[in-house]
């Protein structure tokens, strides 16, 4: 974009969307917007040496920059994040909490027997139609509550809504690994809950 007074306002010289997968993490979408903002900086200059001796003015003609004004929505800011963002609220829904962990990885985190365990990968355990199991489960269990330890699927938690399914974890002072490994060097028990 042209820079202007204004943080992140001026007109739009080059710009490419891409599809947020359900799977996609900080690390994953920060290498993709790198990898597509490296390419559009080269053809940016490219273009914009094509520009040479212009005023500003019609440079910005010539390069079809597009008014941010005009694209619609508002500019907001975005707050400093906090270590204690990083702590996740199970009493939260199962969507909510899996962008948390995605989108502060490698560093959202909860407790279990005041130890804490970074979460690095989740997802939703149970199909959204299969809506009369997560009712009876909702009713039945405690946000936090471990539901299921498997050796090969992993840790099955209860959230405000869905239950999720957590693949991989670092206990503090261990490396990473997957969540059966996990819930092994913490001692973990069906029914016992995260967060404390």
């Amino acid at each position: 974009m042209s820079m202007e007074e204004g943080l992140d306002t001026g007109p739009v010289i080059e710009q490419e969307s891409t599809s947020i997968k359900d799977s996609d993490n900080l690390e994953i979408l920060t290498n993709r917007l790198s990898n597509i903002s490296s390419k559009l900086l080269l053809r940016s200059l490219e273009r914009i040496k094509l520009t040479k001796g212009l005023n500003k003015s019609s440079r910005l003609k010539q390069l079809n920059a597009i008014d941010q004004t005009k694209l619609g929505g508002s500019p907001s800011y975005a707050r400093q994040i906090t270590k204690e963002d990083n702590l996740i609220d199970w009493n939260q829904n199962a969507r909510k909490i899996i962008k948390k962990i995605q989108g502060l990885y490698p560093n959202a985190y909860t407790f279990y027997n005041s130890k804490r365990i970074k979460i690095l990968e989740v997802r939703i355990s149970c199909d959204n139609n299969q809506s009369t199991e997560s009712q009876d489960l909702k009713q039945r269990r405690r946000p936090g509550e471990i539901i299921m330890i498997n050796r090969k699927i992993g840790l099955k938690i209860m959230t405000n809504d869905y239950p999720v399914l957590i693949t991989y974890a670092q206990l503090e002072g261990k490396k990473a690994t997957d969540s059966y490994t996990l819930s092994i060097q913490s001692n973990m028990s069906i029914n016992s809950e995260f967060g404390f």
